[in-house]
């Protein structure tokens, strides 16, 4: 295992975003362990997290021109490895997908930001 999955272990632990025990899931299925990543709440926290995305994205080998955030959780995960990956001299579009309200009854889907190309 490459030396910064196990650093992400030992972080996820030391942020209390890992747990190891016995849970049950929203499913009804028992799991030995429990990864809850609203704990990652801290400007740090969430900069040390997109280092780690941008590792495991640059460490893949997958060549990429783009990262997608979708609704919720992904938007914040896919914006601090965007930053990470700026740093590591990595510069792409991370567009997202948000919901809001446009009336009481309709929600709407729109892009977060520009696509490349778009005007």
């Amino acid at each position: 295992m490459a030396d910064f999955r196990k650093e992400f272990i030992a972080f996820c632990i030391e942020q209390g975003v890992l747990k190891f025990g016995r849970f049950v899931t929203k499913a009804g299925r028992a799991t030995s362990y429990f990864f809850n990543a609203e704990l990652f709440d801290t400007g740090a926290a969430l900069d040390r997290l997109g280092q780690f995305y941008a590792k495991a994205i640059l460490a893949s080998g997958v060549n990429f021109d783009m990262l997608f955030g979708p609704a919720y959780k992904g938007i914040v995960l896919v914006a601090s490895a965007a930053v990470a990956l700026v740093r590591a001299g990595r510069n792409c579009p991370s567009p997202s997908i948000a919901r809001r309200r446009r009336t009481a009854a309709k929600a709407a889907i729109s892009s977060a930001c520009r696509l490349p190309g778009a005007r």
